[in-house]
């Protein structure tokens, strides 16, 4: 009896001994749902979970794998964090210590790189433009390394397929390849970034504002202004941006007649500003540095985006009272209507030894003279209109002084349409011609011939 108990209890004890050192050695699971411990360095089984932190070896068929683990993961499976023991739950996010597997299915699709298939050396060039305000801004990296930063953020982000959000995006990027066609990048408000190229949305789970464009704004802000060498310059710069609330779109330099010039836009989205900064010797007068604003009017700030590439500042008597002035290009735009150049002119006045805004110089000129002391405007107004302006200066402003319109217009009930040229001066009717039939260079001839007082050119010029 009693050889009997001992016998028993060695068996127990034996027993206790085993439950006590682990789990006994594992039996084949299910094929597909095996996880290789942390520091595994083999390969994952085809369709396994991901490999724990550590894993080298890409596993067919895996989820996304742990941050640091290089690759792309394959749609189907989970991720679980490093050291959170457990199945795997077939679709489910990341599951964190401690969470529920009900929880963890509900967290969305895989993890993967947006912008895997890209790099930065691919892309030559790049538009962006951003919600702000009531408007749009809209801007290019003033540099390469500029541009490169701002795309190696981009191409970093990660995120989960998601549908393509039915609202307004707050800024999009236009990404151009060498020799390929452009993507169109937009994001939205919600983290979600839709490519146009691979028709594919992202919910990306960051702010991308703060990850990506406020780093790109930040060191596009200070490319541009070490352009300037002036320090006085850079802090009335900094000070502007900060009062308007703006972003420093463009910026450009010009010296006309010695005098130290900066020509830059701001824009907070309700529409551009441009401003001139202005130091230096002119007329014998030593300038301290000065700040104009150029106002845009309702159509400009719809048609001019940015400061143009040629932009310039050239000392220029338009005025026509002996003392050279400061004639600003602006930009331009064109269609139907033809090329229109925008101008502003800061007026040299010899009394008070500054500059001023002369708002009477017509915003939109195709054609400068100078020596003729006046400037001309030309355009159409729909498919039946054409119009050439001549503005002079009189009692010290530009004024309309001369009018030629050239019109088609329906004759009574018929299919026909005649054609019509009038001379204005002023805003006073002087005279019509019927021109009806002829060609352009007939029409010009009666117009000569008729209307000898106009030498604007041709009354057709489209």
């Amino acid at each position: 009896m009693i050889l009997a108990l001992l016998l028993a209890g060695g068996l127990l004890l034996a027993a206790g001994r085993e439950l006590a050192s682990g789990a006994p050695e594992a039996t084949d699971g299910p094929q597909g749902n095996g996880v290789q411990e942390s520091g595994a360095l083999g390969e994952g089984a085809s369709g396994s979970g991901p490999q724990e932190s550590g894993a080298l070896e890409e596993a067919s068929g895996s989820g996304p794998r742990e941050s640091g683990a290089p690759g792309e993961g394959v749609s189907g499976s989970g991720m679980r964090e490093s050291g959170a023991p457990g199945e795997e739950v077939s679709g489910s996010g990341t599951q964190e210590a401690g969470v529920p597997r009900e929880s963890a299915r509900k967290s969305g699709l895989p993890v993967r790189r947006i912008f895997g298939d890209l790099s930065a050396d691919a892309i030559e060039a790049v538009e962006l433009e951003y919600r702000a305000g009531n408007g749009l801004v809209s801007l290019s990296p003033p540099d390469q390394k500029i541009q490169r930063e701002f795309l190696e953020n981009l191409f970093r982000l990660e995120g989960e397929a998601c549908e393509q959000p039915d609202e307004d995006s707050v800024c999009s990027f236009s990404l151009y390849r060498p020799d390929q066609d452009w993507i169109f990048v937009a994001v939205y408000a919600g983290g979600c970034l839709y490519r146009s190229d691979t028709k594919t949305c992202f919910r990306v789970g960051t702010d991308l504002r703060e990850q990506v464009m406020d780093p790109y704004l930040s060191a596009a802000t200070e490319a541009l202004l070490s352009r300037v060498a002036a320090e006085k310059m850079r802090q009335t710069i900094r000070g502007v941006l900060r009062e308007e609330g703006s972003t420093l779109v463009s910026l450009s330099l010009a010296q006309p007649q010695g005098l130290s010039c900066c020509l830059f836009e701001t824009s907070a989205g309700i529409g551009s500003e441009f401003h001139v900064l202005c130091a230096g010797a002119w007329e014998g007068k030593e300038l301290p540095v000065r700040h104009y604003v150029l106002p845009l009017n309702d159509a400009e700030n719809s048609t001019i985006n940015q400061l143009s590439s040629d932009s310039r500042i050239q000392g220029e008597d338009m005025d026509f009272d002996g003392s050279p002035d400061l004639l600003i290009y602006v930009a331009s735009n064109g269609g139907s209507g033809g090329i229109f150049e925008h101008y502003r002119l800061l007026r040299w006045d010899d009394a008070a030894e500054e500059f001023v805004y002369f708002p009477s110089f017509p915003y939109w000129v195709n054609q400068l003279e100078p020596e003729r002391q006046r400037v001309i405007c030309r355009g159409r107004l729909g498919v039946c209109y054409l119009y050439t302006e001549v503005y002079s200066v009189v009692d010290g402003a530009y004024r309309l002084t001369q009018e030629l319109v050239v019109e088609w217009v329906p004759r009574g009930e018929t299919e026909e349409w005649g054609i019509t040229v009038s001379y204005y001066e002023g805003e006073e009717l002087k005279r019509t011609i019927d021109v009806s039939g002829l060609t352009n260079e007939e029409i010009d001839e009666r117009v000569s011939e008729q209307i000898p007082e106009w030498d604007a050119g041709p009354a057709v010029f489209l």
